[in-house]
């Protein structure tokens, strides 16, 4: 926008149950991304992190939403407008005592068919030992 402020708010609870996102305000605390007229061409970067503790481990990836909402404008044309949620899956960091299986690919604690059509898929591709961008699969 070249003629006003936009405050764009991005809210990681939603009051919706899950686990709980941080975009760098605190946990649960909503965060505004202001653009104005020396930085509206300029993405603004957010880091999500989960703050969620795992009292299960192994209860697997977790999916949570961030919703955004135009709070503020100076220009009308931005008043209310629009902007889509995006869609976090939280992954699971540790899948009990042992960690994740060396075969775990995909790292969902589990080692099934998806890992090994993964791995079948690194192995065809990369017939050279060694070969450049190649996992060694010894």
């Amino acid at each position: 926008n070249e003629t006003g402020t936009v405050t764009i708010t991005a809210d990681p609870n939603n009051g919706a149950a899950g686990p709980e996102l941080d975009l760098g305000g605190g946990a649960g605390t909503p965060i505004d991304l202001v653009f104005n007229s020396g930085n509206y061409s300029t993405p603004q970067t957010v880091t999500v992190t989960s703050t969620a503790e795992d009292e299960d481990p192994g209860t697997g990836n977790r999916a949570a939403t961030i919703t955004h909402t135009t709070d503020s404008s100076a220009d009308g044309d931005y008043e209310g407008a629009v902007v889509d949620s995006v869609a976090v899956t939280v992954l699971e960091d540790d899948c009990g005592f042992w960690s994740y299986s060396q075969m775990d690919f995909n790292k969902d604690c589990y080692v099934d068919l998806v890992d090994l059509a993964e791995f079948l898929s690194e192995w065809l591709a990369c017939t050279q030992p060694f070969e450049t961008g190649c996992v060694n699969q010894n």
